[in-house]
């Protein structure tokens, strides 16, 4: 009789089959962007706005009722930004049994119709993720879902909104 291989721990056999989960969902929903950028280019922002600077994701529901004037507002992301995007906003539970492509659509909905993607005019005094914090709170009681600070995407759902002093005052749930 041969001996089992060993497998790993059951913990490392679940992270992987859900890191496995992940890559494909993150390939299926870049198929369909890639697929909505050849047939829609005109959604998607200008590749250089995604390469320097800042750009914040506010929820739609949210970005209602904030003023908009140092603001522009911007189209999706290139392909090749959406897949550092992907990487911090696919969450685990996202990843669950449902098939893959039914979740990349859903997900590809909700960039579309949830989210919207802003431009600072003036980014320059802009360097830290603290600083984009600060100018947001100037004009949002909610801080953005995300944010992409000189090339690199920040998941920042959980931050919760503070007031004048630096004081939680409201958490998302």
């Amino acid at each position: 009789m041969g001996q089992a291989k060993n497998r790993g721990s059951y913990e490392d056999r679940l992270t992987e089959s859900m890191n496995r989960k992940r890559d494909d969902l993150k390939k299926a929903t870049l198929k369909i962007l890639q697929g909505h950028y050849e047939h829609v280019p005109n959604q998607f922002s200008n590749n250089q706005n995604y390469q320097n600077g800042c750009v914040i994701v506010l929820d739609s529901n949210e970005a209602m009722d904030i003023s908009i004037d140092d603001l522009i507002e911007d189209g999706y992301p290139h392909p090749e930004f959406l897949s550092e995007f992907l990487d911090v906003s696919i969450e685990d539970d996202e990843t669950g049994t449902e098939n893959i492509e039914e979740m990349a659509e859903i997900i590809v909905e909700d960039i579309g119709t949830n989210l919207i993607f802003y431009r600072f005019k003036d980014d320059s005094k802009l360097e830290t993720l603290e600083d984009v914090l600060r100018a947001v709170n100037k004009f949002s009681f909610w801080s953005p879902i995300y944010i992409m600070l000189n090339g690199k995407w920040y998941n920042t759902y959980d931050i919760g909104a503070v007031d004048s002093e630096g004081k939680t005052v409201g958490i998302r749930f």
